[in-house]
């Protein structure tokens, strides 16, 4: 497969994220008006629209976790030292980056009531920018992480459709153990990115750090939500 053409600056990028923003927003829009029944655009967590709900899941099941793992087959045929050695954006993780851009856009709109979720998306929407600009980086490694830290993000989505006590359980401790093993592959992209790629000083120093500050957030918030649940468990009757 031919290499994308590179990413000089961020004119080279408009085109693209402009695009990819306009197509979800589109079919965001279209969906809304007139697919989906009226119950699903009823508040269902702090006032968001049940419908944004499904729509994680949807994008999460069908494009954010799969595309990593066809960067990582597809284009380096599940071999890890070929995955981790790549130091430009391929086509696949391009057109990856891309989706992950145009999906974080159309998303502001739900996020609007809660200030925390729309300063990470705009993060995330800066960060992929950045990352398909800047030489040396290992590009499909980090969405090929990103893809594996989606897989905990898919089941946080359906942690608020648990009803019974042991749904609510089993779908919490799930949501522990794949945020868990995806901070573990977090953590080694960024001892990879720090110290074995040829990225710039400033690049690692300032994405590093601000991957390992949104893992622990994460980290630190589901962790909580689980402990919370396991005590409410603890107080109840047999």
């Amino acid at each position: 497969m031919a290499p994308p053409r590179s990413f000089q600056s961020l004119q080279d990028l408009w085109y693209p994220v402009c695009v990819s923003s306009v197509v979800f927003i589109f079919l965001d829009i279209l969906c809304v008006t007139l697919l989906i029944p009226k119950a699903w655009k009823e508040p269902f967590q702090n006032s968001t629209p049940r419908w944004s709900f499904y729509s994680c899941i949807f994008c999460q099941a069908t494009l954010m976790v799969p595309l990593g793992f066809v960067v990582f087959g597809y284009e380096h045929g599940w071999d890890y030292h070929s995955l981790i050695s790549s130091d430009a954006p391929s086509r696949t993780s391009t057109i990856f980056a891309f989706i992950i851009i145009g999906y974080m856009v159309k998303d502001l709109w739900y996020c609007k009531t809660d200030i925390e979720l729309v300063f990470h998306h705009i993060g995330v929407i800066l960060t992929n920018v950045w990352c398909l600009l800047e030489p040396g980086m290992p590009h499909a490694f980090f969405m090929f992480c990103t893809s594996i830290l989606e897989i905990g993000s898919l089941v946080n989505n359906l942690v608020p459709f648990a009803r019974t006590d042991k749904e609510k359980i089993l779908v919490n401790t799930l949501n522990v153990a794949f945020f868990s093993a995806g901070h573990l592959l977090g953590l080694y992209w960024c001892y990879h990115l720090y110290f074995e790629s040829s990225t710039s000083f400033w690049f690692r120093n300032l994405v590093v750090p601000e991957g390992l500050g949104i893992m622990f957030v994460r980290h630190y918030l589901v962790f909580k939500r689980h402990n919370a649940l396991m005590k409410e468990m603890e107080k109840k009757p047999e």
